[in-house]
């Protein structure tokens, strides 16, 4: 079975990245390791052979933490959005650092992390952002989001 390839992203959208999203550009890199790691975790059975899902100590919710803080530097995430919205511009924001080259594996934990774990999703991205709230700046722009990819969809995700 191959990996599927991602929508590569020019030589010229990976500088534009970088330039735009600085902050975000240092910090994806270890989010999307830290996702591959827990996509292992799928696959691991106990003695009975029962899947055991998502492991809780593998620091996902700290550096995801940080992605935000990131995202909220670099104006793509706003203080006054929604969760929904928030998790929709994460998922955006996954999806180009996958075209860039990220693993297939962080994006595709991500996407179970959202959807299959909504609930869960949506409670721990609200309460990141209410501990991080006194860095966020609530009358900034979202100059940065002009930059995210558009999907197909707006109605992905339920709250």
């Amino acid at each position: 079975m191959t990996t599927p390839r991602p929508p590569q992203l020019s030589a010229q959208e990976r500088e534009a990245f970088a330039r735009h999203w600085p902050r975000l550009n240092d910090t994806l890199p270890e989010f999307f390791r830290v996702m591959a790691i827990g996509h292992q975790s799928f696959a691991q059975r106990d003695i009975f052979g029962n899947p055991q899902g998502i492991r809780r100590d593998l620091g996902f919710e700290t550096v995801l933490k940080l992605v935000m803080i990131a995202a909220f530097d670099d104006h793509v995430l706003q203080a006054q959005d929604r969760v929904d919205q928030l998790l929709d511009k994460l998922r955006r924001l996954c999806f180009q650092w996958w075209g860039a080259g990220g693993p297939v594996e962080g994006a595709a934990f991500f996407a179970h992390y959202l959807y299959d774990r909504s609930g869960v999703a949506s409670a721990v991205v609200r309460e990141l952002r209410d501990q991080i709230g006194f860095l966020i700046d609530p009358h900034q722009g979202d100059a940065g989001a002009k930059w995210l990819v558009q999907t197909h969809s707006q109605t992905w995700y339920q709250v």
